[in-house]
Order: structure tokens, then sequence, then C-alpha cells
């Protein structure tokens, strides 16, 4: 049934909820997972605290942390809310964190005063009041082998490599560093801020 511009979407510990409108030809669906709050807004939900996933062409969901929006019929992104109910003047930037994470397709994340972020298909990232967002980008896709033979390898040498006299590290290499270690961040902030609020 229509639901209201300013209606509360409150979903209860072990249920679930889907809001579908018509967008693009096809059928945009955010479903909010157990212990979620939204309300209805108008072409989107706030998302006030919890977990949706977003599918198909603009889906959206809006906050005060960061805009969502699915991009392509077969999108499809997860978006987390996570509050700390323990605020004081020095947690302030820490109020609340959105993780997005996109399983496929694409989506359009707008941070509050920062630039819009385009991510592709597993590509992550993470957004706080008044900090940039951090991004971790999915690892660039294996180009096609060629048809000429691979050179053998030279022999194996027991030296490290050289250090680079620049001090400069290619976007992939920081990006399966960061990548590979974001849940490990994750989880420690959460068990940080379960042990001490402030």
């Amino acid at each position: 049934r229509p639901l209201a511009v300013g209606a509360v979407v409150r979903v209860g510990d072990g249920g679930v909820a889907r809001v579908e409108r018509p967008s693009a030809g096809a059928r945009a669906a955010v479903t909010l997972a157990a212990n979620t709050d939204a309300r209805v807004g108008d072409g989107a939900l706030e998302l006030l605290t919890g977990a949706a996933r977003l599918e198909g062409p603009e889906a959206r969901v809006t906050g005060d942390v960061a805009e969502v929006t699915t991009l392509g019929v077969g999108a499809a992104a997860t978006v987390e809310l996570r509050r700390n109910p323990m605020l004081t003047k020095n947690t302030a930037a820490l109020a609340a964190l959105l993780t997005v994470g996109v399983a496929d397709g694409g989506a359009r994340v707008q941070a509050k005063g920062h630039a819009p972020i385009m991510l592709a298909k597993n590509d992550r990232t993470m957004i706080a009041p008044k900090l940039p967002p951090v991004t971790t980008r999915a690892a660039a896709p294996a180009t096609a082998k060629s048809k000429t033979p691979a050179p053998a390898p030279a022999a194996q040498s027991t030296e490290p490599p050289p250090a680079a006299s620049d001090g400069v590290l290619d976007k992939q290499t920081i990006r399966a560093a960061v990548q590979s270690v974001l849940g490990d961040i994750k989880r420690c902030y959460e068990a940080a801020l379960a042990v001490n609020p402030n």
C-alpha cells in the first residue's frame, strides 16, 4: 500500500520490510533489515538507523550522513548506519558511521560536504560526519591472456626488492592494502565503541 511522505517505518527484531516504487521502467526497491528505522521521503527513504539493501535503478536512501543511489537496472547495494548513543563534544565526528557496499552494478554516494563518489561492483566506502569518506575499490579485472608465451621467469633472488626512490606506490597496491584490512578496521572501531562509547 502507498506510504505517506513523513511516515516512519520501524522494523522490529527478526523482521524485514520491502518498500518499492516505479523507476526507469523497472522497480526500485529498498529492503529494510531487522531493527531498522526509516522515514518515507519524496522519492527516497531516510535511513535513521539500521541496514538496508537497495535494488534496481535509482533506489535511494538519504540521511544526515550521505545520500546513496543505485545506478542501473541490475544494481544492488547494501547500506548500514550505526549511531553512537553517547555523544560528547569530542566524539561529534563519530556520531554515526555509514557503510556502503556495492554487490552489483554501481552506486552514487553523496557524503555531506564532499564530492560525490561513484562506486562499482565490490567497492565499499565508510562515511562519518565531518570526515572524508574512506573508499576501497575492487581489484581491477584480469586482462585477457596474451597469445604470445610469457618469458621464462628470472632466477629468484633472496634480496628484498629495491625501495622506491621517490616514495610513491601505485594505486592498486594502496587499494589492495587498505581493502585487506577494512574489515579489521571496522571490527576494531565497533569493539572500542562497545567498551568506551566516548
